[in-house]
């Protein structure tokens, strides 16, 4: 099925590649001569293109770039990858008639050019260029020159990927990797990704970045597992590149390893102490743990719509900053101490109709632990559910709220603790369809069992999800 796939996904990019080339020749042959005094007076606002060697190998056509003779290829093969880093840098469309020159030209692309410095500097030059390398990286995909240019590139063209998580072929998939890491460099991101907005700027080895992100899914569809294949190749490719050594060994511990934040994140409890410590065993470095989360990021974001979510960001950003912590010797007991005591003093805030005596009460209910672990949200929904308790005298109490910017809705649970509780809680959600991404269990101190259950969300409506979320909650008290 995935052949089958691959070809289906290869017929189809043909006839989608050709299309443009024949639309973009259409509209310019039926495209009106400007006046002559027009032509003069654009002549004079276009500045010159400053090209390497004798400055006659393209032109602009019609606002287009082309080619300024039919030989610009055989002349200089390196002009293959030329065309597209001008094309990049002066934000001009690349004209019909040179796409199909450097499509007949794809033999002039052989070992002899993969090697040659030049050409590789070139096309790192468009790689991590800050002008939206996707498009142009795209435009040298659809004519065959990047797949020529870097050979396994093209064993992932069209490549079907079956899981549940992936919408788009490997190739596709890698592009928009690419494009979310611009978006994020442009400051369109930085409500929903604020950590890898505040880092991108920072990072010393952006380049580095930029290759692994290229590189991170192109070991796909052999035998051995993709991040070990793609870690092989970046460290072949890195210096044909132009990475130094340092710079190589970077990349490819970036690509052997770009999936580990992710699931450290989602599939372990960040909560527990040996989780970070073992995840920073992994990482080594600041520089890699900075590096790694922007990449997670622009490969969870580019896996398909909705995949990603606030739930998902919150986590990458919590492993993060505990893992910073440790790595940067802030993990102490006396910064474990002040987090307690900034945490209790929060929550002080929040209760001001709480006498002294009953809050200090309240403070000996919990373990030191709970008090890093929880967020100060859940800290006061916690101490209400305690406050309706100690008021009611119902010793079950149940509150649901929804979190949009998260994509979850939360049952936060308060009852005596006994050792079937959590299976009959997570028993109930599952049978009301409810399903669960993250769980918060603590017992307090007089033996209360206060669980926080994070479920993906059924409706973009915080009316309807609150509906769905009284059901649940129901469910559970049944």
């Amino acid at each position: 099925v995935e052949r089958f796939m691959k070809h289906y996904f290869r017929v189809a990019k043909m006839v989608g590649d050709l299309s443009t080339i024949v639309s973009a020749a259409l509209e310019a042959r039926h495209a009106k001569p400007a006046p002559i005094l027009a032509r003069v007076l654009q002549r004079l606002r276009t500045p010159r293109l400053r090209i390497p060697g004798d400055g006659r190998d393209f032109q602009i056509d019609n606002d287009r770039l082309s080619i300024g003779h039919a030989d610009v290829f055989q002349k200089d093969p390196r002009n293959l990858l030329r065309l597209y880093l001008i094309a990049q840098q002066s934000h001009l469309a690349i004209h019909p008639d040179a796409s199909r020159a450097a499509t007949r030209a794809l033999s002039r692309i052989d070992a002899k050019l993969r090697e040659d410095a030049e050409a590789n500097a070139l096309f790192l030059k468009i790689l991590t260029s800050k002008d939206a390398p996707e498009p142009i990286l795209r435009q040298m995909h659809e004519t065959g020159v990047l797949g020529r240019f870097i050979p396994d590139f093209a064993r992932i063209s069209a490549m079907m990927q079956f899981s549940m998580y992936h919408h788009y072929t490997v190739d596709e998939h890698t592009f928009r990797c690419i494009g979310v890491l611009s978006a994020i460099e442009r400051g369109e991101c930085e409500a929903e990704h604020p950590l890898a907005h505040a880092l991108l700027p920072g990072l010393p080895n952006r380049r580095v970045l930029s290759v692994a992100l290229f590189l991170h899914d192109i070991g796909k569809g052999r035998a051995e597992p993709h991040e070990q294949v793609g870690g092989r190749i970046a460290r072949a490719l890195g210096p044909r590149l132009g990475l130094s050594p340092a710079e190589t060994d970077l990349a490819a511990w970036l690509v052997e390893n770009h999936l580990i934040m992710s699931q450290t994140a989602q599939s372990r409890d960040i909560g527990d102490g040996r989780t970070i410590s073992s995840f920073a065993d992994e990482v080594q470095t600041l520089e890699r743990l900075r590096m790694l989360l922007v990449l997670t990021v622009c490969d969870i974001r580019a896996v398909g719509p909705g995949v990603w979510n606030g739930w998902k960001g919150q986590l990458l950003r919590t492993l993060y900053s505990e893992t910073e912590m440790l790595m940067s010797g802030d993990y102490s007991g006396t910064e474990r101490s002040n987090r307690v005591l900034a945490a209790q003093a929060a929550l002080r805030a929040k209760l001001p109709h709480w006498e002294e005596a009953r809050f200090s009460a309240y403070l000996q209910r919990h373990h030191p632990a709970y008090w890093i672990k929880v967020d100060a949200a859940r800290l006061f929904r916690h101490a209400s559910l305690i406050e309706a308790m100690e008021e009611t005298g119902e010793r079950f109490q149940i509150a649901t709220e929804t979190d949009a910017f998260r994509g979850v809705t939360e049952v936060h649970l308060l009852a005596i603790d006994h050792p079937r509780l959590l299976s009959i809680l997570f028993g109930a959600c599952a049978a009301a369809g409810a399903n669960i991404v993250e769980a918060q269990i603590f017992t307090t101190q007089d033996g209360f069992a206060l669980d926080s259950i994070a479920i993906s969300r059924a409706f973009a409506e915080d009316d309807d999800e609150m509906r769905r979320a009284a059901r649940v909650g129901a469910h559970i008290v049944a």
